[in-house]
C-alpha cells in the first residue's frame, strides 16, 4: 500500500499533532469523526504508539501507529 498524506485543513481550524505529543483527554479527528483519547501506550517490541480512542456514541477504536504520524486535532470541540 503506497504511504499517503492527509490534504492539509483550508480553514485554519486546528492543528495537526504528531501521535508521540497525543495524550490522554485530548480529542482527534480522523476522517470527519471526532474522538476522545482514553489511553497512550507505547507498542511492547515495537516504536509504535497505541491509542485507545472513545467516539461520542460510546464506540471505541484502537490506532496503533509510528510515533511521527499525524492527526488532527480540532480547535473547537
Amino acid at each position: 500500500m503506497p504511504k499517503t498524506r492527509s490534504e492539509p485543513r483550508v480553514n485554519g481550524t486546528g492543528t495537526n499533532r504528531k501521535l508521540k505529543s497525543v495524550r490522554d483527554g485530548d480529542r482527534v479527528e480522523i476522517h470527519g469523526e471526532v474522538f476522545r483519547v482514553s489511553s497512550v501506550q507505547p507498542e511492547e517490541g515495537t516504536r509504535n504508539i497505541r491509542l485507545e480512542l472513545e467516539a461520542n456514541d460510546g464506540g471505541t477504536l484502537t490506532l496503533i501507529g509510528v510515533p511521527r504520524a499525524q492527526v488532527h486535532v480540532p480547535a473547537n470541540v
